[in-house]
């Protein structure tokens, strides 16, 4: 099975957009051009006056013009941190994000750890699946697999899919909770059925062996190509590797004729080793 994936999307930038079109007409023309660049200078500089007097949302835009348009992570630090400090659930979580790939700051796991608690005490979803990845790996704080399981929890229940997932992982490996691969599937499922590529090749590799669901490998070879479909290659290499089976498993449509004649050397590996390993019944073969 997969290890859990500490994907880590660091930031949520706000994007501020202004100006005009008249009647769709999307010509330009330098009047219009000038027109919107002062238009545009007159935003700025009402924004940075709010924000410099302590607006909180202005300040959180701020910080999002510095990290997508200019990549000025300093700046961009510094406002963010000012709402953060005001107690912006939002800034605290760009702040840990920020410690978390040294952007605009020194690389610091601990801070991030204690900016994502902030924000997850607060009940934002991400920082709550971040703060269960650092428990999970023991970055900035010590490795508590129980821990890690409980702020998974938090967010999988507010339905985050990438949380539903990890959880998941916990109950198949029994790391912080009671090992329950039924558990772990219904987990799989949650975030599957959301697109989640790596829960989908899980969820069909449980079906595949029968943990935590009756063995069905017509399901089975639905969900590897479910993630097989969004570029995910472990389930491109089963399906390539699968070409027949006799427990309802058919000759993938999908496979090329290139593929057919030379063959996939990682899927012929991976399909040898089922079949001998007996998860394929005698007298399939590989390619």
């Amino acid at each position: 099975m997969l290890t859990r994936v500490g994907v880590l999307l660091i930031l949520l930038l706000v994007n501020v957009e202004w100006g005009w079109t008249d009647h769709l007409d999307n010509r330009k023309s330098p009047a219009k051009d000038e027109a919107k660049s002062d238009n545009s200078d007159i935003f700025l500089s009402t924004l940075r006056k709010q924000a410099e007097q302590g607006n909180v949302t202005s300040q959180l835009l701020l910080g999002g013009m510095y990290s997508s348009d200019q990549k000025d992570w300093t700046q961009a630090f510094l406002w963010y941190r000012k709402a953060a400090d005001q107690g912006n659930v939002v800034a605290q979580g760009f702040i840990g994000g920020m410690y978390y790939a040294g952007k605009g700051v020194p690389q610091d796991y601990a801070q991030a750890a204690q900016w994502y608690r902030k924000a997850a005490d607060q009940g934002n979803v991400m920082a709550q699946n971040f703060l269960g990845t650092m428990y999970d790996e023991g970055k900035g704080v010590p490795q508590d697999y129980a821990q890690a399981a409980q702020w998974y929890r938090k967010a999988a229940d507010q339905g985050l899919a990438q949380a539903q997932y990890n959880l998941g992982v916990m109950y198949f490996k029994g790391e912080g909770v009671r090992q329950d691969y039924a558990q772990a599937a219904q987990w799989y499922r949650k975030a599957a059925d959301q697109g989640l590529a790596q829960a989908q090749y899980n969820l069909g590799m449980m079906y595949f062996k029968g943990e935590g669901v009756r063995q069905d490998y017509a399901q089975a070879l639905a969900w590897y190509r479910k993630a097989a479909n969004q570029g995910f290659a472990l389930a491109q290499v089963v399906l390539n590797g699968l070409q027949y089976a006799d427990k309802g498993m058919r000759r993938t449509p999908s496979t090329t004729q290139q593929d057919e004649k030379s063959g996939n050397i990682f899927g012929t590996m991976l399909c040898n080793k089922m079949l001998y390993g007996g998860f394929l019944k005698f007298g399939a073969f590989c390619f």
